[in-house]
């Protein structure tokens, strides 16, 4: 086995891109002995518009794309002489990105574009318009019928390419393959430097006759793709020519790569020099300016546990550190150094790589423990208005929208639900639809939902439970057929709760619920229930009560007995039961399974800015749920601050997932903590364990250094050279002493703007932070692109404060899916935290 020397030397003279990346994918992705996917497979592709055409899939030979062609390219290519690309067939592009904007170029789906493959479900917007007969109805159309030979390809975030295979085996061979791809490229990616995947991703596009090499225009192409903006680069590409003794008129990889490194050092615009030298001063500072490379024993002693505070780091772990960092492929020249030791090129390296990311990697780890409290002892990631695209008024529902938000680490998805077409038009098949009631949003059928949400789980079989939140207005007879729907689709997935639980000492955990399904809804009270004083005097399950069709029958003294509001079909299957708040006193004694729904504009008024009354709040939320919820008002779909929700231990803070906007960044970050699995424990000062402590406010000093390899918005390949900016804002919770003030603070800071540079902008703007809620407070960076009207988002993300790390820090940046797909998977952002 080759030395990490002997690899460097190696990667300085290699022709194929990120040979890591191809490696892993070439010896490890092996289709089927008999597919036939290198080739092109017939498929059914269906477009935005619902309609299907025969097109072909291939997947490259190299197993770094994927081609949705008009006509196979094995049989185009052999009608015609020129190269590979040149002589590709006409690409479905609107199948790839949905736009005939910008991106309508598009060629190809890149293994780094990969998010997630679904099989077997109708679950997209485009698959919903495929149907030629009305669902809503009980009528099934072909892509109902042939649902299992749907393959849904999620790319880029959220976008979609979705077929239909009849070949059950090829199918199978497909997703196997994709599947495998993604897994490949998310572990050999970490042994590449973000700037070599970024040439590699660009250089799979720009490299249009495949023959590894890059003439001038090609790399003007680059320049332009990487956010580089140089004053005669025609001239630069030249001259590095002639000083490499370059005799073709192309650079090869490694060779460009080089050129690329040789621009940042010299062309990095800021207020200071390049970043590489911004790491030269952090080594000198802290190793010596005579220093070429570092023992393990240095830089834990002067680095890690001192600088980066990382006390409880050992040798052992630098070690392997170094293992790691010495393996990692640049694919340029380096000067030699001893395998158990750091340059100061891998230096530079480790302070942008993940390795050294300012979310703590522990904090972001599974679960390791159990979670064996009760619920109610957790935040839990939780959708609004689910089904919907868009705003509250006029926009669709969709399942997509369900997958997404599950995707995004929701488990607590809202269903509000409606009277369908009657029986008489369904022969004898009851519909219950799901919209937004007294709008003209398009409505979706109940079980449609279900079917998404059963996908979900058979795919992430130990996910924790999945809470659904049904706002209930249906009739007796519908409501029965919900009861009856989720029975059938959910089996033994679907929790009952035992009966007499309305009255359990404390709700179950999500280790007891892990891969279930919740209901929670309107539960009828049961004899025993202390609470139902708050929804009823009349218990439907005593004799002589309504039946579940809402036919009264008399009870005792001959009087009508009202009809239950509940059938007990769906309430036997509902462990959550929303009862009106009146007072937390009160609500303190009901049985933990009642809970409280409390609107955006509500919460302020029950806290009244006093200290005391969130106190109040967050006793209630030890053994009970609250779940919190955009107003009304927001028809927008924008979201509330969920911060003071947070901060009084509510479980349950819903907000708009199709809507990105501050909140759910806030809401992404928060919980990428544990996996991003949808479950966290509450803080202890959450949770009211010390009532009568305030933690002693905290001091932070946020220095934003640079950027590396800033992608355009949106992520697309054209468009001007952008301008970034950094805006750093702290979400907090203000605390008074002695019962004094409690409510929500921002504080945004923001650097200048560098022009013409995403690849290596350099800001140095220093920030000063006041935080009065460590266990709750937020840190959110947004990058933004300068422009004369509209500044345009590029890239965001938000840390809690409790899982900032000390030290010069690594901030990973996320799209608006809350992903790190495509050309978002190499931008980062070299910060100094100090508090």
């Amino acid at each position: 086995m080759p030395t990490p020397s002997e690899r460097r030397k190696h990667w300085a003279s290699v022709k194929s891109p990120a040979s890591s990346v191809t490696a892993a994918l070439g010896d490890n992705v092996k289709l089927a002995k008999h597919s036939k996917w290198h080739q092109g497979i017939p498929v059914m592709k269906v477009d935005k518009a619902g309609k299907m055409a025969k097109r072909y899939l291939t997947i490259g030979k190299d197993k770094m794309a994927i081609y949705c062609t008009h006509q196979s390219i094995e049989k185009f290519m052999a009608k015609s002489e020129s190269s590979f690309t040149l002589a590709l067939p006409k690409v479905s592009m609107l199948s790839l990105r949905g736009t005939k904007g910008s991106d309508a170029g598009q060629r190809h789906i890149d293994v780094a574009d990969l998010v997630d493959v679904v099989v077997g479900l109708v679950g997209t917007l485009k698959l919903e318009k495929a149907r030629n007969e009305n669902r809503l109805k009980g009528l099934f159309s072909e892509i109902d019928t042939q649902r299992e030979q749907i393959v849904t390809i999620i790319h880029h975030g959220n976008d979609t390419l979705n077929v239909l295979i009849d070949d059950a085996q090829e199918r199978k061979n497909l997703v196997d393959c994709l599947r495998k791809m993604k897994a490949e490229y998310d572990k050999a990616r970490l042994l590449v430097d973000n700037e070599a995947l970024l040439l590699r991703y660009t250089w799979y596009d720009v490299d249009l006759n495949k023959d590894n090499q890059i003439g001038e225009k090609e790399f003007i192409n680059i320049l332009q793709r990487v956010n580089i903006n140089l004053k005669g680069p025609g001239k630069i590409f030249r001259q590095f020519l002639k000083d490499q003794h370059i005799n073709s008129k192309a650079l090869k990889y490694h060779e460009c790569m080089l050129l690329l490194q040789k621009i940042k050092a010299e062309h990095s615009s800021g207020d200071v020099s390049a970043s590489e030298a911004i790491a030269d001063d952090i080594w000198n500072k802290h190793f010596g300016s005579d220093k070429k490379f570092i023992t393990a024993q240095d830089f834990l002693s002067k680095f890690l546990m001192t600088k980066q505070d990382e006390k409880g780091a050992t040798l052992n772990d630098v070690v392997k550190m170094f293992a790691t960092i010495n393996e990692v492929e640049v694919n340029r020249e380096e000067d030699d150094y001893p395998d158990d030791c750091m340059s100061r090129f891998r230096f530079e390296l480790f302070l942008r790589s993940e390795l050294n990311q300012a979310y703590n990697p522990k904090a972001q780890e599974k679960h390791k423990g159990r979670l064996d409290k009760p619920l109610s002892h957790y935040w839990i990631n939780t959708g609004h208005n689910t089904y919907l695209t868009g705003d509250q008024l006029a926009s669709s529902s969709s399942v997509e929208m369900y997958m997404r938000s599950l995707r995004r680490g929701c488990r607590c998805l809202e269903l509000d639900c409606w009277d369908g077409d009657a029986p008489d038009d369904t022969n004898g098949e009851v519909i219950p639809v799901v919209f937004h009631g007294h709008t003209v949003t398009s409505k979706i059928a109940f079980v449609e939902i279900l079917h998404g949400v059963k996908t979900f789980l058979d795919d992430h079989p130990d996910t924790y439970p999945i809470i659904l939140s049904l706002e209930n207005h249906c009739s007796h007879p519908f409501q029965a057929a919900m009861a009856k729907n989720m029975s059938d689709i959910f089996g033994k997935k679907l929790y009952v709760p035992p009966p007499g639980k309305a009255t359990m000492d404390d709700l179950p955990s999500p280790e007891t619920l892990r891969g279930m399904i919740v209901i929670k809804g309107k539960r009828p009270p049961e004899q025993d229930d202390t609470a139902a004083e708050h929804e009823s005097d009349f218990d439907p399950y005593a004799e002589g009560a309504a039946d579940p069709g809402g036919v009264d029958t008399k009870g005792a003294g001959d009087k009508k007995a009202p009809p239950p509001k509940v059938v007990p079909e769906l309430a036997k299957l509902t462990l959550f039961h929303g009862t009106g708040f009146k007072s937390f006193e009160k609500s303190i004694d009901l049985p933990p399974s009642h809970m409280h729904s409390i609107g955006e504009s509500k919460i302020p008024k029950l806290i009244n800015k006093e200290y005391s009354k969130a106190l109040q709040w967050r006793t209630y939320n030890q053994r009970h749920m609250t779940r919190t919820y955009p107003a009304g008002l927001r028809v927008d779909s924008s979201n509330y601050n969920p911060m003071l929700a947070w901060s009084v231990g509510s479980q349950l803070v819903a907000l708009n997932f199709q809507t990105t906007d501050t909140p759910l960044i806030l809401n992404d970050g928060r919980f990428r903590q544990a996996g991003g699995c949808g479950y966290l424990p509450k803080p202890q000062s959450v949770m009211g364990a010390c009532p009568g402590s305030l933690p002693s406010p905290i001091h932070l000093t946020l220095r934003v250094i640079s950027g590396s390899c800033l992608p355009k918005p949106g992520g697309s390949t054209t468009g001007e050279i952008i301008d970034p900016y950094v805006q750093v804002s702290l979400h907090d919770i203000k605390e008074g002493n002695n019962g004094g003030d409690y409510e929500p603070s921002v504080d945004t800071q923001s650097t200048d703007f560098v022009n013409n540079n995403g690849f290596s902008p350099v800001f140095q703007r220093t920030f000063q932070f006041y935080i009065s809620n460590p266990d709750c407070a937020m840190i959110c960076f947004d990058v933004f692109e300068k422009d004369v009207d509209f500044d345009d988002k590029v890239a965001h993300t938000a840390i809690p404060f409790s899982c900032l790390r000390k030290g010069y820090r690594s901030i990973l940046l996320y799209d608006n899916h809350n992903t790190r797909s495509g050309a978002f998977g190499f931008a980062t952002l070299l910060v100094e935290v100090i508090y």
